[in-house]
């Protein structure tokens, strides 16, 4: 490796590549994950799974280029439970193997949680019980139809 650590490197990622990870984690909600990578190119991708599902509303994030190891932060990732999760990382490289990864470390996020309020009607009739999600979170309408949504991170809902 080039990073001053002296640990091994998962390196010479190709596109289509993932890996996959147990962590435990302490709370439910947001955290951070920092990458200490070397990536020569800003046409790589990383996409991040926990459990299976999309942490995030956005399919796959673009890596900055750096020169040499440097900690790259992907903010606002969703753990829905506490305790052991898995997390995998995929990647989508279009410039050969120009990604490197030395270390992860998780954080609990400092990004700000959203709300997101509404009602669900048929024909002009509210419908009550009726499940509102965003693939990791639920909720139900009440009486009137009206829902909250809550604990979104920043995204396009």
């Amino acid at each position: 490796t080039g990073d001053a650590s002296g640990t091994v490197d998962l390196g010479e990622i190709e596109d289509g590549d993932w890996y996959e990870y147990t962590c435990n984690v302490a709370a439910p909600g947001l955290y951070d994950l920092t990458l200490r990578a070397s990536n020569t190119s800003a046409a790589n991708q990383l996409l991040v799974t926990t459990d299976g599902a999309l942490t995030r509303p956005v399919a796959f994030q673009s890596l900055p280029a750096t020169t040499g190891y440097q900690d790259i932060l992907v903010s606002g990732l969703f753990f829905p439970n506490a305790g052991q999760q898995r997390i995998r990382l995929g990647f989508r490289t279009t410039a050969g193997k120009t990604l490197k990864i030395n270390r992860l470390t998780f954080a609990a996020s400092t990004a700000a949680l959203h709300s997101i309020a509404g009602s669900v009607t048929l024909n002009g009739s509210a419908l009550a019980q009726v499940s509102v999600t965003d693939g990791l979170r639920t909720t139900l309408t009440d009486s009137n139809g009206n829902y909250l949504l809550s604990g979104l991170p920043d995204g396009s809902y």
